[in-house]
């Protein structure tokens, strides 16, 4: 199983992408918070989904990208113009709805490919 962590409030209307999820993910919600950052700490591998339309998105990548830089981190929004300049510079991708399922797993699939690759680097250099 490959693990999303999804970033985003309860009422986001980003909450629509948990549908277009391909069966061999399985999916872990929090909200933009500091307790989200600590679940970071425990994940081996992964990939992030964040509301990059929420205006504490940009901090919250901030410290993400220094707490779990090998983590791959895609931004979800309705539009491209919600979405600052600073938040796209984060972020690995992009996906803007409306969401279609094949164009998601798409993107998943190059970005769990690139967060494996991370971790798989990391493993050799402890070695």
């Amino acid at each position: 199983m490959k693990l999303i962590l999804l970033i985003c409030e309860e009422e986001s209307p980003q909450q629509v992408i948990k549908n277009m999820l391909p069966d061999d993910y399985i999916l872990l919600q929090k909200n933009i918070s500091q307790v989200s950052l600590q679940t970071l700490k425990e994940v081996v591998m992964g990939i992030v989904l964040i509301d990059a339309a929420d205006p504490r998105s940009t901090g919250w990548l901030e410290k993400a990208r220094g707490l779990r830089g090998d983590l791959a981190f895609i931004g979800t929004a309705e539009k491209k113009e919600q979405v600052s300049p600073e938040t796209a510079e984060l972020l690995d991708a992009l996906l803007y709805a409306p969401y279609h399922f094949r164009e998601t797993a798409r993107v998943l699939e190059k970005e769990w490919a690139r967060a494996r690759m991370a971790f798989q680097l990391q493993a050799l250099q402890k070695d």
